[in-house]
């Protein structure tokens, strides 16, 4: 097959190669000039931006109830066995709740950098906004395949996910205890310093590895910071950035198109995770939580793990394979019915 011809699930090969390669160029770019840029730009009070911080994982988060709703149509749906079918109920269940606690928790935010809602106010809009998003999953999935592909995608799909999380905020973020920008600039009275003024610039690749910057002083530990739970330096790599290029499990794993004509609509739709990716990547760097290295490599860590996820899943399946296939509105419908 030629190279064109390739594809990860619905999207061609080569525009994951097109993606990585303009990634590792801006990681390049950013390399030399991630001080300069932030300078340039940032705006801690940029009104997208504190949207971005209270809001930003609720899209990439809902990949969860995604993998929940194939579950629930492969065991719900298509078995009648009734463990089967209670598994298809809790596991799905059990993502929404991770789902709304973990966005919920963002949308409360932190006074400065996000708009700060009330608890309630925060839970209801996670909740509904991760319902509705398993409801229209559940409605778009692919019935025509079978039960034991659909658990293969959601193994795939949640792999996939598990992965970057763990390794972008248990593993990367702490072997590197990166600055963030606005922790060298802007104040932060809320965890107990006046004026933290740390003016620590530090390159992407001079990691720590787990341990406190050397130049972590006793007064911030008065201050009740330390390098352990801050997360005034957990620039690299950067968790919305990671999250927000998550969405493009959904078409990858979920075999959907609502078009009539599929001529244009893969490109479209990988055309369309890229961009709110990109735009989350920006909205980051412009509130000055992250450099622009930082939010390259979640974007890159992502593309490439969650093929890699949906390509050993189908690997070492014995049956059958993960060949993407496309669904209409219109079966989807009928099988509903």
């Amino acid at each position: 097959m030629k190279f064109f011809d390739k594809k990860i699930g619905p999207f061609k090969l080569w525009w994951f190669v097109a993606a990585w390669t303009a990634l590792l160029i801006l990681i390049v770019v950013g390399s030399f000039a991630d001080l300069a840029i932030s300078k340039a730009v940032v705006n801690p009070d940029n009104f997208l931006g504190k949207t971005c911080e209270s809001f930003g994982y609720l899209f990439g988060f809902s990949c969860l109830p995604a993998i929940g709703a194939m579950l629930f149509v492969a065991l719900v749906k298509k078995e009648n066995v009734w463990w089967k079918k209670a598994l298809g109920i809790a596991i799905p269940a059990l993502f929404i709740i991770v789902a709304i606690y973990i966005t919920a928790g963002e949308a409360t935010g932190d006074a400065g950098y996000s708009w700060r809602l009330p608890t309630w106010a925060g839970y209801l809009i996670a909740s509904l906004f991760q319902i509705l998003a398993f409801v229209g999953y559940v409605f778009l999935v692919d019935r025509s395949i079978s039960s034991k592909e659909l658990i293969l995608k959601s193994l795939a799909a949640f792999f996939g996910v598990f992965a970057c999380l763990v390794l972008v905020t248990f593993v990367l973020k702490k072997i590197a205890y990166r600055p963030r920008f606005r922790a060298m600039v802007y104040d932060n009275a809320e965890n107990g310093t006046v004026a933290l003024g740390l003016g620590k610039y530090q390159n992407w690749w001079d990691w720590n590895f787990f341990h406190k910057p050397a130049w972590w002083d006793t007064e911030i530990a008065q201050g009740h910071i330390t390098a352990e739970n801050s997360e005034l330096i957990k620039s690299w790599p950067s968790g919305h950035s990671n999250t927000a290029s998550l969405i493009i499990i959904l078409p990858i794993f979920m075999s959907v198109s609502l078009a009539k004509d599929k001529k244009y609509v893969h490109g479209i739709t990988f055309s369309a995770c890229m961009f709110y990716a990109a735009l989350v990547a920006w909205l980051r760097i412009r509130v000055g939580a992250h450099f622009l290295t930082d939010v390259c490599w979640a974007i890159l860590l992502t593309t490439l793990t969650v093929p890699a996820s949906y390509y050993l899943t189908g690997l070492f399946a014995k049956n059958p394979s993960l060949e993407y296939r496309e669904a209409s509105i219109e079966a989807n419908c009928e099988e509903a019915q």
